[in-house]
């Protein structure tokens, strides 16, 4: 069964300091990264619990966004917009 979470990739911080918020899939060996096309700034994301905090504008839709993406990313295989890493 695949893993899947919402991560916040700091690596690819912009120049006004929001980083982009990925799907991660895991299964087997195999990792997935696929964009759900939200930025925020590190200290609006809950890493623990992989969801925007309050201070996020909108918060509570973007959640629901959020939360709507991760059934979606484990029925597809791969898109355009997926980086796989092994």
């Amino acid at each position: 069964m695949a893993s899947v979470r919402l991560i916040m990739r700091y690596q690819l911080e912009d120049s006004s300091g929001n980083c982009p918020i990925f799907v991660r899939t895991k299964e087997g060996g195999r990792v997935q990264f696929t964009s759900t096309g939200i930025k925020a700034k590190p200290s609006e994301w809950d890493a623990e619990n992989g969801r925007l905090k309050r201070e996020y504008p909108d918060s509570i839709k973007m959640n629901k966004v959020l939360s709507e993406k991760l059934p979606k990313a484990e029925a597809e295989d791969s898109s355009a917009s997926t980086l796989t890493l092994s």
